[in-house]
């Protein structure tokens, strides 16, 4: 009786990568590029390259997964399967939980196959591999159109191959194909009359899958009759398992006859239709001798891998966790902070505002009051300013004095009223600026010494600059505080995006590691 989970876990490291870069690489594009690359080699070169472009790109996958360990490329493989089988993963803690998910990916392999196989009717592991064996071995024999020569080869490889069977066996095949004998004038007989794979179906339910590998030796002439070729060293690797696999026969049983080129349905598909011919190639594995014990080693090894990597990203999860968390009390004390920095710029700004209308209150003084400017020409840092202003002033009375409009109109006159009237302007507007540019001189000198009609904005402006150097030095420390959080929270979120970077990763790498998580989660876990 066949078992996937002991297959699974017999597989050896080349046979596992093998197995693993077909599962992963098999998908409509790369069928599809692979016939592209054939196609142009065929046309260009004259060349039959079947199957080869895509072949090498499973070698390149191979060699790729041989940088990192068997378990891993294990676990993987399962992993992908549950996700294409929609199988809910498990926390593996136990070799009870492999060989549970390894029943459960077996039984929806069933029903997967059963969906694009409307006569299958089977059940069982035993079921599933005779049906998608036997497939195979029509749809190869259904292809080939041998040739004298091809006939008397595959005549004396499927000879030797049927002389190989206890003699039990030898006599239930030739009664049940109904021949008198299974010499190789009467195999050839029966190659010429396209009944080859019928021979090779019978062969295997007469001597069981253990001659499954026998068998895929005489095959190999089929292969060559309709022009393919086996890769990496065919015949010296024929009784391996992968040389099966690696084979473009194996699409051709898979998808229903005519090589890849017969790719019509979408990458789900054509993925669902080939992992149940992968399911069953790595149970054919299970004839190879492989030790219990060996088996237990590497569930335990697959299992202490998962572990590893769940803890790993259970803990890059809870340091995110952290990490935002601080990040958000961080993102606070910055808000806090601003919100300080702009009261303290609102409150600069108010008495800055309140420093300005002092200036007008000022001006309008000096405007009132002579005497006041006469004083301050003579005393006080404004003086050079209320002189100016104060000569301003007096030649704007002096203007105002001149009358142009006296005396009859003529053409000189309005000429002289016109300079006069913009002359006025223009006096009183510079007499304004002297006068303002004067306040603000006396308000930055208080309380310095001013005439007494001044001194009574001292105390004022006083409180004014004292609430301003407050507010400026309230603003400098906030600013302080923002660019002190603003490294922070800088800082955490580089460290944020890197270790979700790494979550990231190993995610793509190991999908499941979410689905697991977010369910042991959900239950408190």
């Amino acid at each position: 009786m066949f078992d996937f989970c002991i297959s699974v876990f017999s597989l050896e490291s080349e046979d596992l990568r093998y197995i693993y870069a077909y599962l992963a690489e098999t998908t409509l594009w790369s069928a599809l590029a692979g016939n592209v690359s054939d196609f142009f080699s065929k046309t260009t070169k004259g060349e039959s390259t079947e199957g080869q472009s895509f072949q090498r790109r499973i070698e390149k996958a191979v060699l790729r997964y041989k940088a990192i360990s068997d378990e891993e490329v294990r676990f993987r493989l399962l992993a992908e399967l549950a996700v294409i089988l929609r199988v809910p993963f498990t926390n593996l803690t136990s070799r009870k939980d492999c060989v549970d998910l390894c029943k459960r990916i077996i039984s929806e392999t069933v029903t997967l196959y059963r969906k694009h196989n409307s006569s299958f009717t089977g059940a069982t592991e035993q079921d599933l591999v005779t049906s998608v064996i036997h497939n195979i071995i029509l749809r190869v024999a259904e292809d080939v159109d041998p040739t004298d020569g091809d006939i008397e080869e595959m005549a004396t490889r499927t000879e030797e191959f049927l002389q190989t069977l206890p003699a039990n066996q030898q006599e239930e095949i030739r009664c049940r194909l109904g021949v008198d004998d299974l010499s190789k004038s009467m195999l050839k007989r029966l190659i010429t009359q396209g009944s080859i794979g019928t021979v090779f179906a019978v062969a295997i339910d007469a001597a069981g899958f253990a001659a499954y590998k026998g068998a895929v030796v005489a095959l190999a002439s089929a292969a060559k009759l309709i022009g393919m070729t086996l890769p990496f060293g065919i015949y010296m690797k024929l009784t391996s398992l992968i040389a099966v696999l690696s084979n473009p026969i194996t699409l051709i049983g898979l998808i229903g006859g005519g090589g890849l080129l017969v790719y019509k349905s979408q990458s789900k598909d054509v993925r669902e239709r080939f992992l149940p011919v992968l399911v069953c190639l790595v149970m054919l594995n299970q004839y190879s001798s492989c030790d219990l014990s060996v088996i237990d080693q590497r569930m335990d090894a697959m299992i202490e891998f998962w572990q590893q990597r769940f803890s790993t990203y259970t803990q890059l999860d809870g340091f995110t966790e952290s990490l935002s968390n601080r990040l958000r009390q961080e993102q606070m004390i910055l808000r806090r902070s601003t919100d300080k920095r702009n009261k303290a710029l609102q409150t600069v700004a108010m008495q800055h505002s309140s420093l300005k209308s002092l200036t007008d209150a000022i001006a309008a003084s000096l405007a009132a009051n002579d005497e006041i400017v006469v004083q301050l020409t003579s005393m006080g840092p404004a003086r050079s300013e209320a002189r100016r202003y104060h000569s301003l002033k007096g030649s704007v009375i002096g203007l105002s004095a001149v009358k142009p409009w006296q005396g009859s109109l003529t053409f000189s006159s309005l000429v002289s009223g016109i300079k006069h009237g913009f002359a006025d302007v223009r006096l009183k507007i510079e007499m304004n600026l002297a006068l303002h540019r004067t306040a603000e001189v006396v308000l930055e000198s208080l309380p310095g010494p001013v005439p007494s009609g001044l001194s009574g904005y001292s105390e004022e402006a006083r409180k004014i600059r004292a609430i301003i150097a407050d507010a400026r030095q309230r603003q400098s420390h906030a600013e302080r505080e923002i660019d002190a959080s603003e490294r922070i929270c800088s800082d955490l979120m580089k460290e944020r995006r890197r270790l979700e970077a790494d979550m990231d990763q190993m995610r793509r790498d190991m999908p499941v590691l979410e689905e697991v998580y977010s369910r042991l989660r959900q239950v408190g876990v």
